[in-house]
C-alpha cells in the first residue's frame, strides 16, 4: 500500500504471472483501500427517483475522492493538483456535504500565500513558476474566483465570519487586481482575465457519427460573470 500517493480508479485490470493453471483469486480476496482527508460527512439528501439518487451519490463520491489535503480536480491521473477553478465551482456543494471548516481554512491560507501580488494561479500550491504569479498573470477570473468563493462558503453556510476577517487583506488584494484589469482595458469588463472560458460545455444531441459539445461561451462572458458574482460575495461578507 502506497504511503505518499493515491490513485483513483473506476476499473482495475489484474494479471497473474506464473502457473497458468492456478485459479485466480476470488473477489473476496481483493481489497481496495479508500482514503481521503478526514472530514465528517454532514449532508444527506433522499430522492424518490433512483436516477437522481445515483447522481447525488456520484457527486458526493466525486467530491470525497478529491479531498486529499487540498481539493484536487481528479484523482485518477497525473493531474492531481489543486486546480482552483474546480474548487471555485464546488465550494458550496462541498460545504453542504462535508464538514469543510478546518480543510477550507487551510486551503484559504494556501490561496492567500500564493497570491501575494493579487493574482491567483491555475493551481495551488504551484510548482516552479506558479507560486505568487505577477499581477498581470492571474488565471481566468472563474479560476481565481476560488478565493472569495471558498471564504464565502464558510461564511454563508457555517456562519464563520473568521474566514473573511482573517483573509480580508488577501481577498481585497485579489479583487483589486481583477478590477484593475478592467481599468487598464478602457473600463470594460470584457478585458477581465478571460483565458479558459466555459471549460466543459454541455453536449449537443448525439448525431449519427459522433457526440459533439455545444460551442464554448466566449471567455469574456463567463469570466465577467464570475467577477460580478465575486463582487456580490464580497459585499455580503
Amino acid at each position: 500500500e502506497f504511503s505518499l500517493t493515491v490513485h483513483g480508479f473506476r476499473y482495475v485490470e489484474l494479471s497473474f504471472p506464473g502457473n497458468p493453471d492456478a485459479p485466480p483469486p476470488s473477489l473476496n480476496s481483493l481489497e481496495a483501500v479508500y482514503v481521503r482527508s478526514a472530514m465528517k460527512e454532514t449532508g444527506a439528501l433522499t430522492f424518490s427517483n433512483n436516477l437522481l439518487q445515483q447522481v447525488h451519490s456520484n457527486i458526493k463520491w466525486g467530491q470525497a475522492s478529491n479531498l486529499m489535503m487540498i481539493p484536487t480536480d481528479c484523482d485518477q491521473r497525473d493531474e492531481r493538483f489543486g486546480w482552483t477553478g474546480d474548487s471555485a465551482l464546488t465550494a458550496d456543494e462541498a460545504a453542504l456535504n462535508f464538514d469543510m471548516g478546518a480543510f477550507y481554512h487551510n486551503w484559504l491560507r494556501m490561496l492567500d500565500d500564493a497570491s501575494q501580488n493579487g493574482a491567483v494561479s491555475n493551481f495551488v500550491p504551484g510548482g516552479i513558476g506558479h507560486a505568487s504569479p505577477p499581477a498581470h498573470a492571474s488565471s481566468d477570473a472563474s479560476w481565481g474566483s476560488v478565493f472569495p468563493s471558498v471564504a464565502f462558503a464558510l461564511y454563508n453556510w457555517y456562519g464563520d465570519w473568521t474566514a473573511p476577517a482573517r483573509y480580508w487583506k488577501g481577498l481585497s488584494r485579489f479583487m483589486d487586481n481583477e478590477f484593475n484589469s478592467t481599468v487598464h482595458g478602457n473600463n470594460t469588463i470584457r478585458t477581465i482575465f478571460a483565458k479558459h472560458g466555459d471549460w466543459k460545455p454541455p453536449p449537443r444531441a448525439p448525431s449519427n457519427t459522433q457526440f459533439q459539445p455545444e460551442p464554448k461561451v466566449a471567455a469574456s462572458f463567463s469570466a465577467g460573470f464570475s467577477f460580478i458574482h465575486d463582487l456580490g460575495k464580497m459585499v455580503q461578507m
